[in-house]
């Protein structure tokens, strides 16, 4: 029992660092993907918690057939109902569970009726994420295989939009790192080129000296995603024109005027839970 809690500790744990991630990667004032992201957070949660119960109570099961064996006096289902009455949070102590009072039973029953409530809700959440998504796939296909193209995943880190570049880029000059500080760069030095279309989202005000100065920062510093102003300041740098592959509309074509080699990506906005994605488009094998 001992080993099986160690190892439900550190899976809740390592799960924990993963939503906080997830949390941290949403950029700030952006509802829709917030809302994605406790989806999923609420799904993962329960997921665990499920698995969790299942295992304990399995573990008692065991422990019941064992003792029933070796002790015939053993009331038979004792030990299991005692270890099907352990939760998740009993984890965080080593005591032996206690008999739960009556106002505890309703609370704990209402507890677990939000709990399954919020996971319904979840579910439908992803249900319909997953058929945008698959809708999205489709067209995208089709368009990439009548261009003679095809998608090259990227991994959904929130450095995708500066992974999917960097593939692009065959000489290996920059990986996802050097293109973010070369993005930040690049709109600093053109800062009244970009600035009037930066908005605060939760103001709608135009973004201060300050708000562009954090945003340039936060582009070096964390996993913010990346959009057009950072493709249009890559393109510009680089000196390469960008084209973006879109399910629903025709492609986007950024610094048409530059003669470098042409770096094309594709833009998923149902492909994951965490909101938009940016793929790496390669010649159709």
């Amino acid at each position: 029992m001992e080993d099986l809690i160690a190892n439900q500790k550190a899976e809740l744990k390592e799960l924990q660092a993963k939503m906080q991630h997830m949390k941290h990667s949403v950029p700030k004032g952006d509802k829709k993907k917030k809302k994605q992201i406790m989806a999923e957070i609420t799904l993962l949660q329960s997921k665990m918690e499920e698995k969790h119960r299942s295992q304990i109570e399995e573990y008692g099961k065991i422990k019941t057939s064992e003792n029933v064996q070796q002790d015939e006096t053993e009331k038979p289902g004792e030990m299991s109902s005692n270890f099907a009455s352990i939760t998740i949070n009993d984890m965080e102590s080593d005591a032996s569970p206690k008999k739960l009072s009556k106002a505890q039973k309703r609370r704990e029953k209402k507890e677990d009726e939000e709990r399954k409530r919020e996971q319904r809700l979840a579910e439908a959440e992803m249900s319909n994420l997953s058929s945008a998504r698959s809708i999205e796939t489709n067209q995208l296909n089709a368009i990439m295989s009548e261009a003679g193209f095809m998608i090259k995943e990227i991994a959904p880190d929130g450095n995708c939009l500066y992974n999917a570049i960097a593939d692009q880029l065959l000489t290996g000059e920059y990986d996802w790192k050097a293109l973010r500080l070369l993005a930040a760069e690049k709109l600093r030095t053109n800062r009244e080129q970009f600035i009037p279309f930066m908005t605060n989202v939760e103001s709608g005000e135009p973004y201060t000296e300050e708000e562009f100065e954090k945003y340039c920062h936060e582009i070096e510093t964390t996993n913010i995603w990346g959009g057009q102003l950072e493709i249009q300041a890559l393109s510009s740098a680089l000196g390469q024109p960008i084209e973006i592959f879109q399910a629903d509309s025709p492609i986007l074509k950024i610094g048409e005027d530059l003669d470098g080699k042409t770096i094309r990506i594709s833009y998923h906005k149902h492909a994951y839970g965490l909101g938009e994605h940016y793929n790496s488009v390669v010649p159709k094998k």
